[in-house]
């Protein structure tokens, strides 16, 4: 009896210090500290360069910069590329890649001490190391919405009333305007939004309407499908934030993850509060967390992309994140095994392989099983147990939710597992 109570003591507290710790500092990026950078991925490879210099960064003073580096995931190295090959420097252009090209668009500009905004599109060849200025948008701005689906890009105009969304086809070099509206909204308005993808889909969250210079935002997220060329709500209003953009947003299977940011529609440069917080939110079972906070202080104007399932993060205002690179993945923020606010308990192991075992601080009433798209595959009624083992051989690999209910109030948990 007190081994396995020492096994469960042990997993506790390893657990939750796992949890904790999910937050991980990897090598500084080696150029000025800045902000307002743009970065696009490349395989495993991933490209940052421009923006802002951060040392002098206050109001009516902002020194642009034009160089670009290489950080390479799977050793933790940065290398140095060629800089934009332009006397023009930019901060908050959109990084996009498609091809295996890294793509740099529009972004504010500094043209030989004359300030604005640019139109350029910049083609980089990571195999020869050129850039090439590809093409020009059908408009000049900065703090866009942009992705990248089926590699074409996407990209907003916040300023312009009709045509407002534009894909551009990098092999035929041609714009093709599409669909902008979704509900009653017409997607020019917005801009600084948060942004990330699957293979069909782009989901944002946050921004600023700029054609007001007020919040006048979605608190929901949404999402554009490239094969229905249409736009719909993922979420339903959140009510996190009074006023939300140039934070980051992931999505690892079926959860979202968002967080740092700006409440000023100034930007990430402005003097408005930043934040720390950090949110998750289930598209299938609509359940918000509170995660720990951001570790590194309260930041936003992160560039940010997803790799085998873990978000790296690169240079952000606020505190002393200007050549910060952090890294953190699904199953360390949250936890797989993760210790919930409500009821405390640990799936163990996981992952598994034909069987796991639950080790709860309450008596367990029911454990319901849904595969990866949210199916319902099997219900175990239990006579209020703390520590019931689940059989799953029946069941082929991949990704399953479960479902617990304990406690008097018969709380309702969802975890996640993975079978190998």
């Amino acid at each position: 009896m007190k081994k396995i109570i020492s096994l469960k003591v042990f997993l506790l507290l390893t657990i939750t210090v796992f949890a904790q710790s999910g937050w991980i500092n990897l090598s500084t990026f080696p150029g000025t500290p800045r902000a307002g950078a743009c970065g696009f991925k490349i395989r495993d490879d991933i490209y940052i360069g421009l923006g802002t210099n951060i040392d002098t960064l206050s109001p009516g003073f902002l020194s642009y910069l034009n160089d670009f580096w290489k950080y390479s995931i799977g050793n933790d190295s940065w290398s140095q590329i060629d800089s934009l090959p332009t006397n023009i420097v930019y901060s908050d252009s959109r990084g996009l890649s498609a091809h295996n090209k890294g793509y740099v668009l529009g972004g504010r500009q500094d043209s030989l001490g004359t300030l604005g905004t640019s139109n350029k599109v910049w083609e980089y060849n990571p195999i020869s190391g050129i850039w090439i200025l590809k093409n020009t948008m059908p408009f000049t701005t900065g703090f866009n919405i942009a992705f990248e689906l089926q590699n074409e890009l996407y990209v907003n105009n916040p300023n312009y009333f009709n045509n407002a969304f534009f894909k551009f086809d990098t092999l035929n070099n041609i714009w093709v305007a599409i669909n902008d509206t979704i509900g009653s909204n017409t997607l020019y308005e917005y801009k600084s939004c948060s942004v990330t993808t699957d293979d069909h889909n782009a989901y944002i969250y946050g921004g600023e309407d700029q054609t007001v210079s007020q919040c006048l935002w979605l608190d929901k997220i949404y999402s554009y499908n490239s094969n229905a060329q249409s736009w719909s709500f993922v979420s339903p209003q959140l009510n996190l934030f009074t006023c939300y953009s140039n934070g980051f947003l992931f999505l690892f299977d079926s959860t979202f993850y968002f967080g740092n940011g700006t409440d000023d529609p100034g930007g990430w440069w402005s003097l408005g509060n930043k934040f720390d917080n950090v949110y998750s939110y289930n598209k299938y079972t609509s359940i918000i967390d509170t995660l720990n906070n951001f570790p590194f202080g309260a930041s936003s104007g992160f560039n940010y992309f997803t790799v085998n399932n873990c978000g790296y993060l690169f240079c952000g205002a606020g505190g002393m994140n200007g050549n910060r690179v952090v890294k953190f993945c699904a199953d360390s923020i949250t936890g797989i095994n993760e210790i919930n606010q409500y009821v405390n308990y640990i799936i163990y192991p996981n992952p598994i392989h034909d069987k796991f075992k639950l080790y709860c601080n309450n008596p367990i009433s029911s454990i319901k099983v849904y595969s990866a798209a949210f199916v319902l595959v099997k219900t175990i009624l239990l006579p209020n147990v703390t520590n019931p083992e689940v059989m799953m051989n029946e069941f082929s690999n991949g990704l399953y939710f479960i479902e617990v209910v304990s406690g008097t109030d018969r709380k309702a948990i969802f975890k996640k597992i993975i079978k190998l």
